[in-house]
């Protein structure tokens, strides 16, 4: 008589148990995020991300602050947006709270017209800032609530290249720490150069170390470092080409060895040219964006040498990929298309890093920048 109902308690634990594992995972594996879109004249909208289903929400308007280059900080508490204030550039903080809203937090002018990219350094005390317009560098001090300080440095940026369109002077299209913060590193689009600097954060001084010069008419934009800073890999807009680099993380040293096409040469007259670049998480691939032929193109990274091999080209289905984003699992990629109002959402085959369209796409207007934060 008394085993039967030690028999029944025992299957109850177990269920109970089994159906709490399920939940727990099922709400791990559910997670959502926030994924919000700089619009082009229109502010900053936010959609919430689903990691299991890879489906986003209608986006909706979280600011109306005119919006540019997005990132936000390790913590996923704060978003930064490249802007303008008074005919200058500027980078405002915002505060995420509950909901996926937005708080104004900071403005910072930064001297120079046309932020076009910044990055924190690992301590988040920095912010590194490209200006494509204004010609120049500059760094921004960075309080420990997320807030930004003053500036603290700035450098005019000098020199042209071979493309009487495009590299008439210098326009510097991205600025990024070396994860020990001794080195920042500007791609130069229109001088052909990768500048690096060498950095003091103590005494916030930053001094000019080398320029590595790339192919005439590359037009180098972006930069994308692996986990373990040995390879580096830079999206050369004008070229349509990706670039591998070594990198020499004491040194601060970058060496160009693979020079590899994204798409096929087409009749002069049809514009294309490289967006953004990226690594995955596991080091495995590289992604990069071509405008023009509205495309996402797939490489793998050998462990050894660095070497890139295609694997694939993706229509994003929409227009102009100017900017897209690995969500941090490394299971989706979310391609902005500017020109389509769209944002379109890709699985990534984790054995072969191919791309697959889920299905999923909405209209949001006009985005130029993807960033992504865990939802609270």
């Amino acid at each position: 008589m008394t085993i039967q109902p030690a028999r029944f308690l025992l299957k109850t634990c177990i269920l109970v148990f089994t159906l709490l594992s399920a939940f727990g995972i099922q709400k791990l594996a559910a997670e959502k995020r926030y994924v919000w879109f700089a619009s082009r004249d229109q502010g900053i909208y936010v959609s919430t991300f689903d990691t299991e289903t890879g489906t986003l929400s209608e986006p909706r308007q979280a600011s109306t602050e005119n919006a540019g280059f997005l990132i936000s900080n390790q913590e996923n508490s704060v978003l930064y947006c490249a802007t303008s204030e008074a005919n200058t550039g500027a980078i405002a903080s915002f505060k995420i709270g509950d909901n996926g809203t937005l708080a104004l937090q900071s403005l910072a002018t930064t001297e120079h017209n046309g932020p076009v990219h910044m990055s924190l350094n690992r301590e988040q005390n920095l912010m590194a800032i490209a200006h494509y317009f204004g010609e120049a560098t500059a760094v921004l001090a960075v309080n420990k609530d997320g807030s930004l300080g003053a500036l603290v440095f700035s450098n005019k940026h000098e020199g042209s290249s071979i493309n009487p369109k495009r590299q008439q002077k210098a326009y510097p299209h991205w600025a990024g720490f070396s994860s020990n913060g001794r080195y920042m590193h500007v791609p130069d689009l229109g001088t052909d150069e990768i500048w690096t600097y060498e950095v003091d954060a103590a005494q916030l001084r930053f001094n000019l170390k080398e320029k590595v010069k790339l192919p005439a008419g590359s037009g180098p934009r972006h930069l994308a470092f692996d986990s373990e800073e040995r390879f580096v890999f830079l999206s050369d807009e004008i070229s349509a080409k990706v670039t591998a680099l070594t990198y020499d993380a004491e040194s601060g040293r970058l060496t160009p060895f693979q020079h590899i096409k994204t798409v096929d040469p087409v009749q002069h007259d049809v514009f294309y040219n490289l967006s953004e670049i990226a690594v995955h998480p596991s080091d495995k691939y590289v992604y990069t964006g071509v405008r023009g032929r509205d495309v996402i193109v797939a490489y793998q990274i050998d462990s050894a040498s660095g070497r890139l091999t295609l694997i694939d080209r993706e229509p994003i289905r929409g227009s102009t990929p100017r900017h897209f984003k690995l969500d941090p699992s490394g299971k989706w990629l979310i391609a902005a298309g500017a020109r389509s109002n769209t944002a379109s959402v890709f699985r990534i085959d984790q054995s072969s890093g191919a791309l697959a369209f889920s299905g999923k796409i909405v209209n949001v207007p006009k985005p130029i920048s993807v960033a992504i934060t865990k939802a609270n």
